[in-house]
């Protein structure tokens, strides 16, 4: 919860009265334990339709840029993979592989993204099979044939949207309209349950102090950080009954010899009683270690 609000690590010590290293230490802890229950009941998923996209968006402090991946079924609004890295093509097959490791074995959604053709190279480098070639002998990768993948392109010109243009990449328009209204649909081509997630997901990394929270920046090189778990998701919670500049002054009071006494949105101990202020409705459904 204290993330959530926006304070830094030393604002969470001073408020919790414990040294930073135990709450860094807290965070890794509850990274860890996020990644098992993940992995529990993520797995074998049979999903229709998955819609992907990537956010770029920056910390409070301005100072620090993300891309965030994220993939949205749009009918079961689960979130299988949620991941932070650079805009590159090792990332998007990082996403895609990430995603055919949660779904069951035979399951083929319907992918549905903006117009990056990153995803393009990656869903075919991974739904296909190896053949033969009968004329040279030589092996050669098959794409799958029930593979379908449409893009939705965007123009703006003068930061107001000019022109969409849907285009389909892999299958047909009116079998992939098909599918779509199987599962409930419209069976129109678009990204929107996706792009409203990341529109959620800006607004809550934007309260973060700094990326190496996220496990970004000079000091964090490796590739995985269980703390940023934890960083990123809580701050999907709604926001407190307590503002930010008023969860500094209980830290500040904390720190001073007769501390004023906490109200009542920071002094909850996780109880029944002030389940309201540590528990929200808009985590439900998301994987909580799909953050890598």
């Amino acid at each position: 919860m204290a993330v959530n609000l926006g304070l830094t690590i030393a604002d969470t010590a001073l408020l919790f009265h414990h040294s930073e290293v135990t709450i860094r230490l807290w965070l890794t802890r509850a990274g860890q334990h996020a990644d098992k229950v993940h992995a529990h009941f993520f797995h074998h998923l049979t999903l229709g339709h998955l819609q992907l996209d990537e956010l770029f968006t920056t910390l409070r402090n301005k100072a620090h840029g993300l891309w965030v991946w994220t993939a949205c079924d749009p009918v079961t609004r689960l979130i299988p993979t949620l991941q932070v890295g650079p805009r590159t093509q090792v990332m998007v097959h990082t996403v895609v592989h990430a995603l055919t490791l949660i779904l069951a074995p035979g399951c083929l959604p319907v992918f549905t993204s903006d117009g990056l053709n990153l995803y393009f190279y990656a869903l075919t480098a991974h739904f296909g099979h190896w053949s033969t070639d009968p004329t040279t002998g030589k092996a050669c990768w098959q794409v799958t044939l029930d593979l379908f993948y449409g893009q939705v392109k965007k123009s703006y010109r003068r930061r107001k949207l000019h022109l969409v243009e849907r285009l389909i990449r892999l299958g047909d328009l009116a079998t992939l309209s098909e599918h779509l209204k199987m599962l409930g649909l419209s069976g129109s081509l678009n990204t929107a349950f996706v792009e409203r997630l990341n529109l959620t997901l800006r607004h809550a990394l934007a309260a973060l102090p700094k990326a190496s929270l996220l496990g970004h920046g000079p000091a964090h090189r490796q590739t995985h950080c269980p703390s940023r778990v934890v960083a990123c998701l809580l701050s999907l919670l709604p926001p407190p009954l307590v503002s930010a500049f008023q969860a500094r002054r209980a830290a500040d009071a904390a720190g001073q010899a007769d501390p004023t006494p906490l109200c009542a949105a920071c002094s909850g101990d996780g109880g029944r009683s002030h389940r309201s202020h540590l528990v929200g409705g808009g985590v439900v459904g998301i994987p909580r270690g799909s953050v890598t």
